[in-house]
């Protein structure tokens, strides 16, 4: 069957799969195309006879992370996924540096809560974990979720990033950054704890804004279906069809397919 085709091609990570480059440096000058749907990248991919080949690399399209207004859920969900999990964050303590945790969202995986940027206000995004600083939080005094990185101040001053609602919106779909810490209402959270598991805890992040809306990862869940039914899609065309793209490897950790192999056609 078309599944158990595609179970032989699923590894765990971009090592696993043998593919030449994975630092984001790097897949960076070999991008093809990037939009709504993904990016797409131009890679080498070793085959079983140890020969470097051309391939194409798809990406599921970046996270965008908002304010929203709390979903409905229940938990323990009988279901693998849901549109909550966008909502449900796992706290993982970071082992060699308490207080500080790493943050991953539940509908993208293995992907970690980090800062982008150097600036006086950064931007947040979902990316592969390498447990920089970038990545590692923590609950202040002030109920604020702070970075291990400083932020860059036109005084000079040390000061860190926190999670901030820009322009403090207390709305449904408000854009978060990481900005440097003030003390605004906009930048302070509870982590209210849903579930725990050892030391990794299963949280929502609530803004303490009137509106008490929820640091979201938008349409996390649906970019996770859409990544299983294309491959889905090109199992069956390559399994049965014999379509002119051939499905090579399918990069999928813990429940979520995070990227796509296939083979380059022509030059």
């Amino acid at each position: 069957s078309p599944e158990r085709w595609v179970a032989r091609l699923v590894v765990p990570t971009k090592q696993h799969a043998k593919l030449w480059p994975t630092q984001e440096e790097e897949l960076a000058k070999r991008c093809l195309f990037n939009g709504w749907q993904g990016s797409v990248y131009d890679v080498d991919a070793m085959g079983k006879d140890g020969r470097w080949r051309k391939a194409i690399m798809k990406l599921p399209p970046e996270g965008r992370l908002a304010l929203k207004d709390a979903m409905t859920y229940r938990w323990p969900s009988s279901s693998s996924t849901m549109a909550a999990d966008d909502q449900l964050w796992l706290r993982s303590p970071c082992a060699e540096d308490a207080p500080y945790f790493f943050l991953c969202n539940r509908s993208l995986g293995t992907q970690v809560l980090e800062v982008r940027g150097r600036a006086e206000a950064a931007s947040l995004r979902m990316s592969e974990f390498d447990g920089s600083d970038r990545q590692k939080w923590m609950v202040d005094g002030e109920s604020r979720l702070t970075s291990k990185l400083d932020a860059s101040t036109s005084s000079g001053e040390r000061v860190k990033y926190c999670i901030d609602v820009i322009g403090a919106r207390d709305e449904n779909g408000a854009s978060v950054c990481a900005y440097a810490a003030n003390g605004g209402w906009n930048q302070r959270w509870d982590v209210e704890v849903v579930d725990k598991a050892s030391s990794i805890e299963l949280v929502r992040i609530v803004s303490k804004m009137a509106g008490q809306r929820l640091l979201t990862v938008e349409n996390g869940d649906q970019m996770r279906k859409d990544m299983i039914m294309e491959i889905c899609y090109l199992s069956r065309w390559c399994h049965l069809e014999q379509g002119l793209v051939q499905l090579q490897k399918v990069i999928w950790n813990h429940g979520v397919p995070e990227a796509i192999v296939e083979e380059r056609l022509g030059k």
